[in-house]
Parts: C-alpha cells; structure tokens; sequence
C-alpha cells in the first residue's frame, strides 16, 4: 500500500480539475518533475512493497479498531483507484459479501501482476491471493486525460530508462526546492465555536468518506446544537485526502474564505452520495461547481480556485503535516484535548467532552 500513497500524492498536486486538457508549462513541469523524482522509487520497489503488503495481510495486521481497519481499506482504494487510471490493464473493485466491504485488487505495475481481495476481519486486515487469469475479452474502453496518459507514460519510459540522468537530477534538483519553499502556515485551520473555550476537539475527515458524511449529517448537528453554539468547546475541521476528489472538494469548501466553510462543508457531505456518484472527474468537477454556486461563488472565482496548483499543493503538504503530527490512520478520527479517539456516537463524545470541561485546571 506505500507504493500506491506515494502514486496518489504526485497525482493529485499536479492536476487540475478544470484544465486538465490544456496543461499549461509550470503544471507540466511540476508534473513531469514530481513524476521523475518519485518514480524510480515508484518503479523499483513496487513488487517489494506490494509483497509486503500482502505478507502483512496474510499475517493479519491489527489496527485499532474495526473503524481504522476499514479506513485503511478505504485508503487503499482510493489509492488503488487513482493508480488504475493511470495503469492500463489494472482495475480495482469494490463490493460486500458476508466477509463485509471487500476490495479486489488487479494490478499490472511494470510488470508485476498482484491480483488480490482484501477486507477486515473484525480488527484484522486480510487478504486472499487470487489468479490472475487472462481478464474480459473485450477491450478496454478508457477515458483517460491526457494527464492520466502522461503520468503513465512518464512512469514507464523512466523505468524503462528514457531520460539521462543529468535531466532527471536537474529536475529532481527544482522539485526538491519548491518543497522546500512551500510554506503551509497559509492555510487556516477552519474553526467555530469558542477559541478560548476549555475543551478544544479536532476532527480529520475526507470529504469522500462515507463515515464522516454520516457523522457530519447526524453526531455532528447535536454537538454543534449542545457544545458548538453554546461556547462550551472550540471546534477545528482539518481536511484529509485520500483522493483527488476529495482534495477538490475541500478547495472549493475553502474558496469562498472561513465565514462560509462550514455552512459549505454541510451541503458537501448532505450530497456525498449524488457528486461522487459518477466517479468520473469532470463529472464530480461539475457537481462541486453546483455546490459552490450556491454558495453564491460565480465560475471564475471557482476557476481560479480550481486552477490554483499552488495552493493544492500547499494543502497537501499541510494535511500530510498535520495528520502525521496527530498519527491520522482512519477518518473520521478526533483529538480532544490532545488525546486521539476514533469514530464515536454523539453520547460517546459528550461524556468525554464533560469530563473535560469538569477537570480542574
């Protein structure tokens, strides 16, 4: 599974929901150059890492709970759903039998065939190694951009060995310093509530995740009703993406500053389900632009939202600093006070959170 996050992270900094067609030179050359300094370790390791993860399923890795079990199911297929769209002849699939959520993995990686179906035994990840037979019959019908086709073609040709090593170091040597230079304290926490109240609870969730739209449309109303609109904790929204899409959607609950973040927030998990029904990107681009709208955004302001690659990346690199400081595994996840808990009733929280607000100073 390392092998797919580290796809996912150059993936999604470097592409653009709304010109994806017509890339412009400096997202070209963050692309290719994140594409040349990730993908020798892409490429080389990947049957190693992939051996791992399936060594680590066959052993049964135990997590914390059932919950961040199947986060990091969920992980891994956005993952591996991002690295299909740029892999030909791989396809993820997900469905549930009396196992529970299940992902069956096809993937053709440089050469390496993995074709396995993994799911959470109670805490425990599995997996069951599958054949890899010979597939359908019938061609593939893409519909790939010509960013999926270039991140696909980099990939290969550098494993390949396609460019000279004075190019890729020279490259490399650019990329490393933008890395350097992105500053993330110019991303604001999102936060309501009390700032100097007693008890401050953080919440980490992905837009994407069907557990925090189910925790925003039902556990969070009554804490914001009970704790929230009555000063008696600070509450802080912190972005994780496991996708792309998820990343675009909290560029666009950003766009129109904190004032409407989280009234737009609510109306991105109300109909999770409708905008990232299609799962294709100018689809679920065109349903996020809708919800945007009525929050009174007009086009070109979430075109220039969309477009900043920039700032996605910056969101990125603060999302990857702040969930690795707080060791983020599941979504939704809290801390309160400092400590970490994962998903919760609201009866769960409101008993910690009074405990909290009961202790002495």
């Amino acid at each position: 599974m390392k092998i797919l996050a580290k796809a996912v992270v150059f993936f999604m900094i470097s592409t653009s929901p709304v010109a994806s067609q017509d890339l412009g030179f400096s997202m070209l050359s963050a692309l290719g150059a994140s594409i040349l300094t990730n993908g020798d370790e892409l490429l080389t390791d990947a049957p190693e890492m992939l051996d791992e993860f399936l060594k680590s399923a066959d052993q049964g890795e135990t997590f914390a709970s059932v919950e961040a079990c199947l986060g990091a199911l969920q992980t891994a297929v956005s993952a591996g759903t991002i690295a299909t769209n740029i892999l030909p002849f791989s396809s993820v699939a997900t469905f549930e039998d009396r196992r529970g959520p299940v992902a069956k993995f096809r993937i053709l990686f440089n050469g390496k065939k993995v074709h396995v179906e993994a799911f959470c035994n109670e805490e425990k990840l599995a997996a069951t190694p599958l054949a890899w037979g010979n597939g359908s019959p019938r061609p593939e019908v893409t519909t790939r951009s010509s960013v999926d086709a270039l991140v696909g073609m980099f990939l290969l040709l550098h494993a390949q060995g396609a460019f000279e090593d004075d190019l890729t170091a020279a490259v490399s040597d650019s990329y490393t310093k933008n890395e350097v230079e992105t500053n993330i304290s110019t991303i604001p926490d999102m936060m309501i509530g009390n700032p100097e109240a007693k008890v401050t609870v953080i919440e980490y969730a992905s837009y994407t995740c069907p557990n925090c739209a189910s925790f925003h449309t039902g556990t969070f109303k009554d804490l914001k009703k009970n704790y929230i609109d009555t000063d008696k904790i600070n509450f802080v929204f912190r972005e994780v993406y496991f996708d792309r899409y998820g990343l675009w959607a909290s560029i666009i609950a950003r766009c129109a500053g904190p004032g409407k973040f989280f009234d737009i927030t609510d109306l991105i998990f109300e109909s999770q389900s409708s905008w990232t029904s299609s799962g294709e990107p100018s689809t679920i681009t065109d349903e996020l632009r809708k919800i945007g709208r009525l929050a009174n955004m007009n086009d070109e302001v979430l075109d220039a939202c969309l477009n900043d690659s920039d700032n996605a990346q910056t969101l990125v690199a603060w999302y990857q600093e702040k969930a690795g400081a707080d060791n983020i595994d599941s979504t939704p996840s809290f801390i309160i006070n400092g400590k970490k808990y994962a998903n919760m009733s609201f009866a769960e929280m409101s008993e910690i959170i009074d405990a909290e607000i009961l202790r002495p100073e």
